[in-house]
């Protein structure tokens, strides 16, 4: 996609991991949740993308990418406050951005471009993806008119009883114009009851303004986001049983999948058979017609074909 630019908010402190560790640093399968971001980020958009990260997150990433990707809030003070850090360093940009939280590592890459799609096609000045949940307590609810128009984002905090009731959630994604959303930025206030800068506050901004704002609805599990470790733990069975059917369909057989962990850049061929306690991680190639005994670990690493690997063998391979 031509003249876009994602950014990606990774700034937040993640209290609720009752860790020192950042929040989007503790590991999903074999790597940690930033990366998932990272990876289908860099899908769409190449190496136009930009995150904005704590001081803690950056001292982990610095040695990883170039230090101009990486901006840095200082103070959690919300994601308004995120978002305007970016303003002196996309002072000449006057395309569309796409903005994600770092902790929705299910979010699917045809989700994405769908909704960049949508908002070039309407020329929105945003266009937001949501969802519809049964118990929607934590979560900002959509707000719309009775013409059906999106008008405001109100976080749980801040909503009222009747407020409350609505299912229709905000998933923290969006595709915005970045004139329109700088405009809109510094009017943004923290007069909320968290004390910090909404970037939902933008849309009412922008309804107000008479600008177009148009919206997404996806499948729940897509924008399930991780804040605790309950929802991290939640996230790595999808995500693992997700992985794991991929490849039973692809003639993949195994024993005990739900002891069974595969990475996302793993490669399993046909006529595998998988026993149990089997993790599978890194940059890995499976030959056809492998048999992995029970208690096995693999990490970056090829096994050729017709192999079979005895119980309780660890095989690794440094990046």
């Amino acid at each position: 996609m031509k003249n876009w630019i994602g950014i990606i908010l990774s700034a937040g402190q993640g209290k609720r991991m009752r860790t020192e560790r950042p929040k989007t640093l503790h590991f999903l399968l074999d790597r940690p949740i930033i990366f998932y971001l990272i990876d289908i980020i860099s899908k769409i958009l190449g190496e136009n993308y930009y995150l904005i990260v704590s001081q803690k997150l950056y001292n982990f990433l610095k040695e990883k990418f170039d230090n101009d990707k990486l901006v840095i809030q200082e103070k959690p003070l919300g994601t308004g406050d995120a978002v305007k850090k970016l303003i002196p360093i996309l002072i000449d940009f006057d395309g569309n951005v796409l903005i994600l939280p770092g902790d929705v590592p299910l979010i699917r890459e045809e989700s994405l471009i769908r909704l960049c799609e949508i908002h070039e096609e309407k020329n929105n000045a945003c266009t937001l993806l949501t969802t519809i949940i049964d118990n929607p307590v934590g979560y900002g609810r959509i707000i719309r008119n009775e013409k059906g128009e999106i008008i405001k984002i109100v976080e749980d905090k801040d909503a009222n009883e009747l407020e409350k009731k609505i299912k229709e959630i905000n998933t923290s994604i969006y595709a915005f114009s970045w004139n329109k959303l700088k405009e809109v930025l510094p009017l943004i206030s923290d007069k909320n009851v968290q004390g910090e800068f909404y970037l939902t506050d933008a849309i009412h901004f922008l309804f107000e303004r008479g600008e177009k704002i148009d919206s997404l609805i996806v499948d729940s599990w897509e924008v399930l986001g991780i804040n605790n470790q309950w929802e991290l733990s939640h996230i790595t069975k999808i995500l693992r049983e997700k992985i794991n059917n991929k490849w039973m369909e692809k003639g993949v057989s195994f024993l005990s999948p739900d002891t069974i962990f595969i990475g996302k850049d793993v490669v399993l061929n046909q006529d595998i058979v998988l026993s149990s306690n089997i993790f599978i991680y890194g940059k890995c190639s499976i030959g056809k017609g492998v048999t992995i005994n029970n208690n096995v670990y693999i990490e970056n690493f090829i096994i050729g074909d017709e192999v079979e690997i005895g119980p309780y063998t660890f095989i690794s391979k440094k990046e």
